[in-house]
């Protein structure tokens, strides 16, 4: 599914058929060694749940409490998409806030939470424009 999200982001693929998310998870396991790598300078990150898997929750909570430790992410928006809002039983956005105590996050921190769906595009498009005006805003406000 996360080939899907990106394709819906930019339509370089076909997303008539969604993939799972697992085959991603595991590519993306094997990369966070590299992950720091690309830390330098960033002003947003896009964090993406899948709202339907309540059993990697806490895994998902875990990874992004280590990854926002990152000194050098503190002063990144943080975006969270909450995937897969079409499907039957997944968590809400404000649930997925909850499992990953968002509201205990350091105050300085700007970040949004939003539903979404990778399959029909939905919600995508108000994530990314939250994500460009809040790195404009404080991009903006600096000079």
């Amino acid at each position: 599914m996360a080939r899907t999200l990106v394709s819906s982001v930019l339509p370089l693929a076909s997303t008539s058929t969604p993939s799972p998310t697992k085959p991603f998870v595991l590519l993306s396991i094997s990369l966070r060694s590299y992950w720091r790598n690309y830390f330098e300078q960033t002003d947003g990150l896009v964090w993406v749940v899948d709202s339907s898997d309540l059993r990697r929750l806490d895994d998902c909570k875990m990874e992004l409490d280590n990854l926002l430790k990152e000194e050098r992410l503190s002063g990144s928006s943080l975006l969270i998409l909450a995937n897969k809002q079409d499907i039957r039983g997944a968590l809400t956005p404000d649930e997925i806030a909850k499992v990953l105590n968002l509201e205990a996050m350091d105050k300085s921190r700007h970040w949004n939470i939003v539903g979404c769906s990778a399959y029909t595009g939905d919600g995508l498009l108000e994530g990314f424009d939250w994500m460009v005006q809040d790195i404009a805003s404080r991009i903006y406000m600096l000079d």
